[in-house]
């Protein structure tokens, strides 16, 4: 894991209402320091099983996690499979399995509701370097509910009380904001395939 450092909460921008409630507890303030790994989910938009369309994300978003946490569910899901499938786990069928495990236990931790996106595609990262920090919010994801009120679906999982868990360490962060704005040339713009 990188160094992070707290400061003063009044020090960044202010985190707007809806951001902020998706923190449990309150997010804290701090200074990511380089070197460091940070990772944001991308899809490049499509057709839901669901019937909605949905756009694609770009990669310089607000919602990050630590690349360290996306190779500790790698590494558990790898192990899990393995275990499962025992000596069927040959490469392809792994593969498509690993695939799938990672986007249902990502969705899961990420609290991502299915209406905000169906699939991930891939990754993009950004490389903080050695010497240079940027400001950012963190604290543990929110539980929430599997899609949004009104989405079709919603009613039915609510009833059956289908929730998102949450949980991951997440870092919000504002490029447009003075300190961070050299961070938009530290992330990679080509999304990294599961």
């Amino acid at each position: 894991m990188f160094r992070v450092a707290r400061i003063p909460r009044e020090q960044p921008w202010r985190l707007d209402p809806v951001t902020a409630s998706s923190f449990d507890p309150a997010a804290e303030a701090v200074r990511i320091h380089g070197p460091a790994r940070l990772i944001r989910f991308v899809t490049l938009g499509g057709s839901a099983p669901e019937g909605w369309e949905y756009g694609p994300n770009r990669a310089v978003g607000s919602f990050w996690i630590a690349e360290s946490d996306l190779l500790r569910i790698r590494l558990r899901a790898l192990h899990d499979l393995s275990t499962q499938m025992g000596s069927q786990s040959g490469g392809d069928r792994l593969q498509d399995r690993m695939s799938m495990y990672l986007r249902h236990e990502l969705r899961q931790v990420l609290a991502i509701r299915r209406d905000w996106t169906s699939s991930f595609d891939g990754y993009v990262v950004m490389t903080v370097p050695s010497g240079a920090s940027l400001a950012a919010f963190r604290g543990p994801i929110r539980q929430q509910a599997v899609y949004s009120p009104g989405t079709p679906g919603a009613e039915g999982a609510n009833a059956a009380g289908l929730r998102l868990e949450g949980g991951l360490m997440q870092f919000v962060i504002r490029f447009d904001f003075a300190s961070n704005r050299a961070a938009t040339n530290w992330i990679m713009r080509a999304p990294i395939p599961f």
